[in-house]
């Protein structure tokens, strides 16, 4: 197996999750951004469980280069899945910065029962090439739809899942239309929260305005001092 790939058996399912109520919605601050195919996307962040439960649930506008991020503690198998989700999403599965696989234009689901979502590969192909795999093996799995609690999951025996360290979903095929492709590098970046972007500022002018003071201060001393040396 190529350096770097983790591969398990179970995954955990993350957003829009099938055990929140249907009315849940948010909207979470832009703190991080990410260079997608050499656009700037700004990212919502959703840090706890709650917030990546709900993820982009009910939400009916998504802007062009807007998105979320779903950041993991440590590299997990994550499925994602469509229920309350009103408009359609392109899911970029990341690890270590590469885009393992990109669950494109995936529509949204209002029945009862709905699909999963997650970048897997198959262990025959793992076995096939001596253990060497790399990103154009994997794919994204869909599953059979699945009710409340993962009622009816079945997943083939030769399936097995990648662990990600962050999630990120765009609107619905974006990404196609920027032509990230899977095992493309993806930088995503904090943004300073806005008091710390405004105490950094004031800081940064405090310091050019006392320089400028020791600078008068001192030409000022040096003028006075210069007529008594003449004398």
């Amino acid at each position: 197996m190529s350096a770097g790939f983790l591969i398990v058996e179970n995954p955990i399912v993350l957003a829009q999750s099938n055990q929140e109520p249907l009315s849940q919605k948010q909207v979470l601050p832009i703190s991080a951004t990410a260079n997608l195919a050499g656009q700037t996307f700004n990212l919502e962040v959703a840090q706890t469980r709650e917030q990546q439960a709900i993820g982009l649930m009910n939400r009916t506008f998504l802007p062009e280069n807007q998105g979320m991020l779903f950041p993991q503690d440590a590299p997990s198998s994550v499925a994602f899945w469509m229920r309350n989700t009103l408009i359609p999403l392109d899911m970029i599965f990341v690890y270590q910065s590469t885009v393992l696989e990109i669950a494109q234009n995936v529509q949204p689901c209002m029945t009862e029962y709905c699909p999963l979502y997650f970048p897997a590969v198959d262990v025959n192909q793992i076995i096939a090439n001596n253990n060497n795999v790399t990103v154009d093996d994997f794919f994204v799995f869909k599953s059979k739809p699945v009710g409340i609690n993962y009622e009816g999951l079945e997943i083939p025996q030769n399936i097995s899942f990648l662990t990600v360290d962050s999630v990120i979903e765009v609107k619905g095929g974006r990404t196609g239309e920027l032509g990230l492709r899977k095992g493309a590098r993806v930088i995503v970046s904090q943004v300073p929260e806005p008091s710390s972007f405004l105490g950094i500022l004031i800081f940064s002018a405090f310091s050019v305005l006392w320089m400028k003071h020791k600078y008068w201060k001192k030409k000022t001393t040096h003028a006075t001092i210069n007529p008594q040396l003449q004398a």
